[in-house]
């Protein structure tokens, strides 16, 4: 079984969300705060905090398998997302609002993207299987989707 640990939600203060629009001040106060990046805590996996398209960093975590640490993941989304979730409390909510913005494309969330490191030596085939394995019981899609989404891991 796979064991998914909470990300560490990183977010700009609520002072700096005024609409889903996001100016350069709170663009400038989103990359302050993420200085240069964030690491993962059980793996020491460094993530930048922020992706040549212009994502930035939102929280990092790591997947175990048993006692394995098999990969450290960080999600990286758009600043208005990030704007967005900035007048909630870190925690659950924060997590469910970054959650939901990775399940929806709009205007206000354009784009998520993640980034694995790989921390287990593993083949391919391996590695898309574990991570169809923790996507199926949390996708409500058709399960073709998940065994495409596996066979699409290099």
């Amino acid at each position: 079984s796979i064991e998914e640990k909470s990300a560490e939600v990183v977010q700009p203060g609520p002072e700096e969300v005024a609409t889903a629009a996001v100016s350069p001040k709170n663009i400038a106060d989103i990359e302050s705060k993420l200085g240069s990046g964030l690491t993962d805590k059980a793996t020491s996996v460094s993530f930048q905090p922020k992706l040549d398209d212009g994502l930035y960093l939102a929280g990092v975590g790591v997947r175990k398998k048993a006692i394995i640490n098999v990969y450290a993941v960080a999600m990286y989304t758009s600043p208005s997302t990030l704007a967005s979730v900035a007048t909630l409390n870190k925690g659950k909510d924060a997590q469910a609002a970054l959650r939901d913005s990775a399940r929806s494309f709009g205007p206000t969330t354009p784009m998520t993207s993640f980034v694995l490191e790989m921390t287990f030596k593993a083949d391919g085939k391996t590695i898309g299987e574990a991570i169809g394995e923790g996507v199926k019981p949390r996708y409500s899609g058709p399960e073709g989707d998940v065994k495409e989404l596996e066979s699409l891991i290099i």
